[in-house]
């Protein structure tokens, strides 16, 4: 029987889980809360980029916080799923084999430990869970305003559920995301699980702010779900169908002009790319209206590196 199969057929109570990764000496530290009523299972995660530290410390906390008498159903909680990365300053990477574990789920049986962790919680984890919340927040460079992305490229029940997860999370802009593998809550929609990934912080910072901004999404979403008492807070949103990914055409010093949060027009300069000379290398220009999700905000820019990320506004 698999390990979250046990606790789930099991007597309700909390429990703290570790789930081998393959043969590697690692594991995935998850919490698991039984309840005592009936009710629908929920994976919330945090931790898939190791320096992205807001949900990790969202989600350690609702872990001690939430009770198994409160719950109908059953909670999910992993804290910290790259912990290989974390003991290492890695950054969004997996330390032991250079990889970005959101950019191969849903990973392979046999392979570098991301492709095995990747592949763990597909098959361990996934299977017993009928939603999923991903946390996440700008990378260690990155500057980001508060959004959430939603499915848009599975099924349309799928869809749907993830748009309905998305009503009770307290961001301005909700930008949808077409694809179905690469990251975590993709691989789970295609899985036909409705996920959804939220967006809050970064700049390789934490602040109690941010922190009790995630867990009262994440409350807010189980009272959305009944899987706890209390009626839950809908939000409006402005949501963005098409999200420019810029990435940097050449190397350099990175002069951005805008801000993460903040409304640009077309044809708009962005920032320059220059050289330690500071002649321009590269001038980013914005090809539509939109707004700034998240950006590069240190200095330098590398080439073909993630530069900046805006929603495109549709007239």
């Amino acid at each position: 029987m698999r390990c979250i199969e046990r606790y789930k057929s099991g007597l309700p109570g909390k429990y703290r889980v570790e789930i081998p990764i393959g043969n590697y000496d690692e594991t995935i530290k998850c919490i698991i809360i039984k309840g005592e009523m009936d009710g629908p299972w929920i994976l919330v995660d945090a931790g898939v980029h190791s320096a992205e530290y807001n949900g990790i410390k969202a989600v350690m906390e609702l872990s001690q916080s939430l009770d198994h008498h409160m719950v109908h159903g059953g909670i999910i909680l992993i804290p910290l799923i790259n912990e290989n990365g974390f003991q290492h300053r890695a950054g969004s990477n997996v330390f032991a084999d250079g990889k970005n574990l959101n950019r191969v789920f849903p990973g392979k049986e046999f392979g570098s430990l991301a492709d095995v962790m990747a592949y763990t919680i597909s098959t361990q984890i996934f299977p017993y869970v009928d939603y999923v919340v991903d946390i996440h927040s700008g990378d260690a460079y990155e500057q980001l305003t508060p959004f959430a992305f939603v499915l848009g490229g599975c099924n349309q029940q799928v869809n749907d559920g993830s748009t309905m997860l998305s009503q009770w999370i307290d961001v301005k802009y909700l930008a949808k995301s077409m694809l179905t593998s690469g990251g975590l809550y993709n691989s789970a929609g295609a899985l036909g699980i409705p996920s959804i990934l939220i967006e809050r912080g970064g700049m390789n910072d934490w602040n109690d702010a941010w922190v009790n901004q995630d867990k009262a999404d994440v409350i807010n979403i189980l009272q959305g779900l009944h899987i706890l008492d209390g009626e839950a807070l809908t939000y409006d949103h402005i949501l963005f169908e098409q999200v420019e990914y810029v990435r940097a055409p050449k190397s350099g010093l990175w002069l951005t002009n805008v801000s993460a949060g903040q409304t640009i027009v077309k044809d708009q300069l962005l920032g320059t790319i220059t050289d330690p000379y500071g002649d321009p290398l590269s001038k980013i220009i914005a090809k539509n209206d939109g707004v700034i999700l998240y950006q590069t905000h240190s200095l330098n820019a590398i080439e073909k590196g993630a530069l900046i990320a805006y929603g495109i506004h549709h007239e």
